[in-house]
């Protein structure tokens, strides 16, 4: 877990407001009405780099971007994802994510994650674990491991990955 004592780190996971033009064409495209999807496109790419601007202009260091693709309560959620914090990896692919949750004979509950990485090389290498010990994080498998830790004993596994 990381600590500071100049600033207070916070973690933001959801939607921004969004603009008028891109929330009528969400609406739209929910509702399956015709829309021009080359100006929805140009919109939400706009949008999108607006927010990231305002992120980094208030001093938001790890960006992500990305939508819900797909959910299903409570047994499926699909989303795309990318990281920002570098250029190189902001112009990489967005990857997608999909977490499948059954239940299983025991009342024990099944959660597969499925990362496909297509199109995005340097996440794939973060998500290997492949830049632990320059703080890039331990990838998938302290992610899953850190939460069975707090869903079994209540307490928070403290991140193995990064320097010493």
């Amino acid at each position: 877990m990381k600590h500071s004592i100049d600033r207070i780190l916070t973690t933001h996971v959801g939607s921004l407001i969004r603009p008028q033009e891109l929330r009528e064409f969400l609406r739209a495209k929910e509702a399956g009405l015709p829309f021009d999807q080359a100006a929805y496109a140009i919109c939400l790419k706009q949008a999108v780099a607006e927010v990231v601007r305002r992120q980094a202009e208030i001093g938001i260091d790890v960006i992500s971007d990305g939508e819900v693709v797909e959910a299903d309560p409570p047994r499926k959620l699909v989303q795309t994802w990318r990281m920002t914090m570098t250029p190189e990896m902001a112009a990489e692919a967005f990857t997608r994510l999909t977490y499948d949750i059954e239940s299983v004979r025991g009342g024990v509950t099944k959660l597969t994650v499925t990362h496909d990485v297509t199109g995005a090389p340097m996440w794939a290498e973060v998500l290997r674990g492949e830049g632990e010990l320059t703080g890039a994080g331990g990838g998938w498998s302290e992610i899953l491991s850190g939460l069975k830790t707090l869903l079994e004993t209540g307490q928070q596994l403290p991140f193995q990955s990064g320097p010493a």
